[in-house]
């Protein structure tokens, strides 16, 4: 649907042409240059260890028929690019770009935030609106992951869904600006980005610009930190589990896995019984989100089902593989102390036949008592339902200690994600389960990668 001419670009960015003819035509947008498509304006970001102005002569090989540059690297620019458009900061032009492309979208545009949960959000509503909706190829939740998704929309009817995230205060509010939702979800407020937000309240009060900036709140209503919002909503359709609100859960039942099954009530009305592929009970509040947002658009409830039944989660929260007859329950994309809490009730809730084993990595952006936050959430563990701990990252001895105090007998130590993988090789055996849980930062999939490769290097294969 983005297609501009370059007096367009310029108008919408508050630029100036320097190069090129005001009527050349720019078919999309890339903000990388290994990515670029024919026709593509490259719009060159700025950060503490990279610049990309210094792409943009590869941006233009790869086909890109102009660029925007900074005034001071526009000089640069013009040597290398058939087109440019100098701005001030081309991060702030990105956005401009989006909220113009925003102007021309015709569906519904549905804004997702949360401290847990909005990636999965994401995919089971995206499932429920159907086919046509418009979705982030992976977690793009903040500035520049909402402008690339607006200005990826094709269909200028399509219903657009977006995840926003936040760890400043202010963010929440210049996202919504950017992108003008007609339908805000807030999913829950908890200690996640502490390190700016303060706790849990300041968390609440960010996000909170999302339902308050939104024609139409969806909001969790087993939530107190976000109810607290709903009176200055303009409209709000709640959910929850149990009866009272507007889209509600009840008779909530786990299987084996931990995948959860509920009968699916809208407006007093039950609609039909949900059996979720997503494991964990958590994920109930989460679809029943999605289900809020099908049922404000005018989706059929038993559509809402149908469609919810068969949604599939996102990569790397709580994605179960079956590793030389080990489960691994790859939960490694994000952590902070209530979704480790969460991963930790769902991973009690399983069945396992053998041993079960939990790989934690450092949870990030916590602020202050960094520490005793890793040490509290560790000391929920029980050696009832927890036969092994693997710490892993700068807090790695905290929890050990942790763990130590909580009863677990096996702690397993390791320099690298290689050593601790060849050392869960030699540990686990077929009916164990494995819990990998960590920020993003600790990047704790590269262990279930060397895990993966170091089974099947010791010949049990991969199944």
């Amino acid at each position: 649907m983005f297609e501009m001419t370059l007096a367009e670009v310029a108008d919408a960015v508050g630029g100036e042409i320097v190069r090129g003819a005001g009527d050349t035509i720019v078919s999309a947008v890339s903000t990388d240059s290994r990515s670029v498509s024919s026709g593509d304006l490259f719009v060159p970001l700025v950060g503490e260890q990279f610049d990309g102005h210094d792409y943009i002569e590869a941006a233009v090989a790869g086909g890109a028929a102009a660029a925007l540059a900074a005034k001071a690297r526009v000089d640069d620019a013009v040597a290398h690019a058939p087109a440019v458009i100098q701005v001030d900061d081309t991060l702030r032009a990105l956005g401009a770009l989006a909220s113009a492309t925003r102007q021309r979208v015709g569906g519904t545009v549905i804004g997702i935030t949360g401290s847990n949960g909005k990636t999965s959000t994401k995919e089971l509503t995206a499932a429920v609106l159907g086919p046509s909706a418009h979705k982030a190829p992976a977690s793009y939740n903040n500035s520049v992951g909402v402008a690339l998704t607006l200005l990826g929309v094709t269909g200028a009817s399509d219903p657009v869904v977006l995840e926003m995230g936040t760890n400043h205060f202010g963010e929440i509010a210049d996202l919504v600006e950017m992108a003008g939702p007609d339908i805000g979800v807030f999913l829950n407020a908890a200690d996640a980005h502490t390190e700016f937000l303060e706790d849990a309240d300041g968390v609440a009060r960010e996000k909170s610009a999302l339902p308050l900036g939104s024609a139409h709140a969806v909001l969790n209503a087993d939530d107190p930190r976000v109810m607290r919002y709903a009176a200055d909503c303009e409209e709000v359709t709640s959910f929850g589990i149990g009866e009272g609100s507007h889209v509600c859960a009840t008779r909530v039942e786990l299987d084996d896995y931990g995948r959860a099954s509920f009968t699916l009530a809208i407006a007093g009305e039950d609609v039909g019984r949900v059996a979720l592929r997503l494991l964990g009970r958590h994920h109930v509040h989460n679809a029943l989100a999605a289900a809020a947002v099908g049922h404000v658009v005018g989706v059929a409830g038993p559509d809402i089902v149908a469609r919810l039944c068969s949604a599939e989660g996102p990569s790397m929260r709580m994605q179960l593989e079956d590793i030389g007859g080990v489960s691994v329950i790859n939960d490694a994309y994000n952590a902070n102390p209530a979704s480790v809490a969460v991963a930790f009730e769902t991973f009690r809730e399983m069945r396992v036949e053998g041993a079960r084993w939990i790989l934690l990595g450092d949870m990030l952006e916590l602020g202050g008592d960094v520490e005793a936050k890793h040490r509290a959430v560790v000391g929920d563990l029980s050696p009832d339902w927890c036969d092994g701990f693997v710490p892993c990252g700068v807090h790695a001895d905290a929890m050990a200690a942790a763990a130590k105090e909580a009863g677990i007998r096996g702690i397993l130590r390791g320099d690298t994600g290689g050593d601790i993988a060849d050392a869960l090789v030699g540990l686990l055996v077929a009916g164990d389960a494995l819990l990998v849980k960590g920020s993003r930062g600790a990047q704790l999939e590269t262990v279930v990668d060397a895990y993966r490769a170091s089974t099947r290097d010791a010949g049990s294969g991969v199944t």
